[in-house]
């Protein structure tokens, strides 16, 4: 097993307020958590990675990465989830404030955030499964990369470890983080 790059440490430090403020903003936990509730909280991730992904493709593109990242896009698996629960996705505006993905160590700190959360999602599918008995069809967003979760969170540690991350580019890193986090947020208050 591979050593994490120190740049991962310095994210999930410089992170982790936002990080728990935003598990505060899931519902999908509590008691009376239903289907209905769930695909809001869809919706409301919609919002988010429509317009987040779609700044990313083209900062992918500018800077040459569009490879390493073209088959997790999560928007596509979002629409799919809502339509198997028979609920049409709603056109939302994006939110007012999405990071500034113009440098490497920017895209990375975006990305941290949401390879990261393909790994929670891989516990959120696990509870909607057993307390909603909602099917793999229906649990795609959250269930990130299914199988191959543990393996994709790898290659993208080993990714950010090849990256030239000095202290402003670490810095760079961390405040895209911290955007991240925030505009996810926003979208599900």
């Amino acid at each position: 097993m591979m050593a994490k790059p120190m740049v991962m440490l310095l994210l999930k430090d410089g992170t982790q307020d936002l990080h728990n403020e935003i598990e505060k903003h899931m519902p999908v936990f509590r008691p009376d958590f239903n289907s209905q509730q769930y695909a809001e909280v869809l919706q409301k991730m919609h919002r988010f990675y429509e317009g987040f992904e779609k700044k990313l493709e083209t900062a992918l593109s500018t800077h040459g990465l569009s490879d390493m990242y073209k088959d997790r896009f999560k928007t596509p698996r979002i629409e799919s989830d809502l339509k198997s629960l028979g609920t049409p996705t709603k056109s939302q505006p994006a939110p007012s404030h999405l990071p500034v993905l113009d440098s490497v160590p920017a895209i990375a700190g975006a990305l941290y955030v949401i390879e990261g959360s393909s790994l929670g999602g891989q516990i959120i599918t696990k509870h909607l499964k057993e307390k909603l008995n909602m099917t793999p069809e229906q649990t795609q967003f959250f269930g990130g990369y299914g199988e191959l979760t543990g393996k994709r969170w790898q290659e993208f540690q080993k990714w950010m470890g090849e990256l030239d991350m000095n202290e402003q580019n670490a810095k760079l890193a961390v405040s895209s983080a911290r955007e991240t986090f925030s505009s996810l947020m926003e979208c599900l208050k």
